[in-house]
């Protein structure tokens, strides 16, 4: 994670959900390292991602997000009908 790059407001985006990766260098953030069964809680807004995946398995995650009601999303690329039926 980036600290502090939650101040930054709404960031341009590379397709729908990633950073210009040669300008926002995960690099230059601050390693948060989690083993199975932990959990990390950061702004939605902090610039953050992975290292690449040495493995050979497939990373999972669940992610949940919250936000204040006045905070209104920039595009509605997270929301779904799926559970409407």
């Amino acid at each position: 994670m980036i600290p502090g790059s939650h101040f930054g407001g709404n960031l341009p985006h590379v397709g729908t959900h990633y950073l210009n990766y040669k300008e926002y260098q995960i690099t230059d953030g601050t390693a948060c390292p989690a083993e199975a069964g932990d959990v990390l809680f950061f702004n939605y807004m902090t610039t953050h991602g992975p290292e690449n995946n040495r493995s050979e398995l497939t990373r999972r995650n669940v992610l949940f997000q919250y936000r204040d009601a006045s905070d209104i999303p920039t595009e509605n690329v997270h929301f779904t009908d799926r559970f409407s039926q």
